[in-house]
C-alpha cells in the first residue's frame, strides 16, 4: 500500500506544506468537513499566538510514545529527547495540516491513536495547551490538551517535531 509517510526505527516521517490558512480559516474547514473541534481547540485557533504561514514545507518526525521508556514520557523529557536528536519545535499549525492530511485509518496504520506537536504552548486561560490530531470511533477530531512539563503521555500516540535540515534518520531514532 502506498503511504504519504514512512517509518524508520519507530519514527514516522512525512512533510506538510502550509497554505496561509488562519485559525478562523481552519475552524471553517473543520466545520465544513464535519471534523469536531473541542472548545479549547477553538480557543487556541483564535489565539493571536496561532500563526499561519504560507508555502512553508516542514518535514515532520513523529516519535512513537510507546517506544519511549515510561520514565521518559513527560513533556519535558520528550522535548529534551527531541532536542538531543536535533529536532525542532514545530509551528502549531502543523497539527491542523496533519489532521487534514491523514484519515483516521491512516493514523491507525501508523499504530497511533493521536498525534500531538509539542509546539510552543498556546494558552487557554492561564493553562498551557497543545493541539492534538486524534480519532475517536469514526470521527476525526482536533482537540487541545492542557499539559504541563511533568505530565506523562500515554503510549498510544505520537509526538511530532520538525526535522532540522541537519538531522538524519539515524540521529532521530
Amino acid at each position: 500500500m502506498s503511504h504519504d509517510w514512512r517509518e524508520e526505527n519507530g519514527v514516522i516521517y512525512f512533510s506538510v506544506t502550509s497554505d496561509g490558512t488562519t485559525g478562523e480559516g481552519w475552524m471553517k474547514w473543520f466545520d465544513e468537513n464535519f471534523y469536531p473541534l473541542s472548545d479549547e481547540a477553538r480557543t487556541l485557533l483564535r489565539s493571536p499566538f496561532f500563526v499561519a504561514t504560507s508555502g512553508v514545507t516542514t518535514e515532520i518526525a513523529v516519535l512513537k510514545v510507546g517506544f519511549i521508556p515510561v520514565v521518559e514520557r513527560t513533556t519535558l523529557a520528550i522535548r529534551i529527547r527531541a532536542s538531543q536528536r536535533d529536532l525542532r519545535v514545530p509551528n502549531a499549525e502543523v497539527v491542523c495540516l496533519i489532521r487534514r492530511m491523514f484519515t483516521n485509518d491512516q493514523i491507525r496504520e501508523m499504530g497511533l491513536y493521536w498525534i500531538v506537536a509539542l509546539h510552543n504552548p498556546l494558552h487557554c486561560g492561564n493553562e498551557p495547551f497543545f493541539l492534538v490530531a486524534r480519532w475517536h470511533s469514526t470521527q476525526p477530531w482536533l482537540v487541545a490538551y492542557c499539559v504541563k512539563p511533568t505530565d506523562v503521555w500515554d503510549q498510544d500516540g505520537g509526538v511530532a517535531f520538525a526535522v532540522s535540515s541537519t538531522s538524519t534518520p539515524a540521529q532521530v531514532a
